[in-house]
């Protein structure tokens, strides 16, 4: 595994993209938030198991930290549908799962903002 503080700023900008507060991602981790400062910091080190937990929380795979690719491969990306997709698997945002109200509701906006953009194209 790379040096602590690679894994820090990992740690950091997915807790910031997610929008969680160094303490409410302590919280998440049952550690304090100093602990939490001091790893993102490359003061102390995570252990597996936290690394695990973070990977959980933030739905990444645990190499994510290392910075290396599963298995040494190409990490593949494939189309999907986004309708389908968005009522078949759990969807975060911000640090939380939409319920399928709401992701109908998102799968709404969505549609509703492609009319809108598909009308101005042809305006």
């Amino acid at each position: 595994m790379k040096n602590s503080s690679f894994i820090g700023q990992k740690i950091r900008v997915l807790r910031e993209k997610n929008k969680l507060t160094r303490t409410e991602l302590a919280k998440q981790l049952g550690i304090t938030g100093l602990h939490l400062y001091r790893i993102e910091t490359g003061r102390r080190n995570p252990t597996i198991k936290m690394l695990q937990k973070l990977a959980k929380i933030f739905q990444v795979p645990l190499s994510y930290f290392s910075g290396e690719e599963p298995s040494g491969q190409s990490v593949k990306y494939e189309v999907v549908d986004l309708e389908q997709f968005l009522r078949e698997n759990t969807v975060r945002l911000e640090g939380r799962e939409l319920s399928p109200d709401q992701k109908e509701k998102v799968l709404t906006l969505i549609k509703t903002a492609l009319d809108l953009s598909s009308k101005n194209d042809k305006s």
